[in-house]
């Protein structure tokens, strides 16, 4: 009913959700044992990576690979007290305060 009582422009994803709640509350038992929290704090970490409107997926696919890979490039550093690895300490510690 909702395209007949509201203007299109209110007909967002969200109201399409509803068309699928019950069933997806048939499978999966009920809302409130599960929760969304932990991928949108994911969606906002993913954000910060992305800077600009140009090739946005290709940005996300380059900083994902290089935060999954940035352990193993770590531990070939040689010198713990070598600029590469004082680079690395900075970019964690902006990551851990933000």
């Amino acid at each position: 009913m909702f395209p007949f009582l509201c203007d299109l422009r209110y007909q967002t994803i969200n109201v399409h959700n509803l068309l699928h709640l019950a069933q997806a509350v048939r499978e999966l038992g009920p809302l409130l044992t599960h929760s969304c929290f932990h991928f949108q704090d994911k969606n906002g970490y993913i954000l910060k990576m992305i800077h600009g409107t140009q090739n946005v997926s290709s940005q996300i696919v380059t900083a994902v690979s290089f935060v999954q890979n940035l352990p193993e490039i770590v531990d070939s550093l040689d010198e713990s007290n070598s600029a590469a690895f004082k680079f690395y300490q900075s970019l964690v510690g902006s990551l851990q305060s933000s």
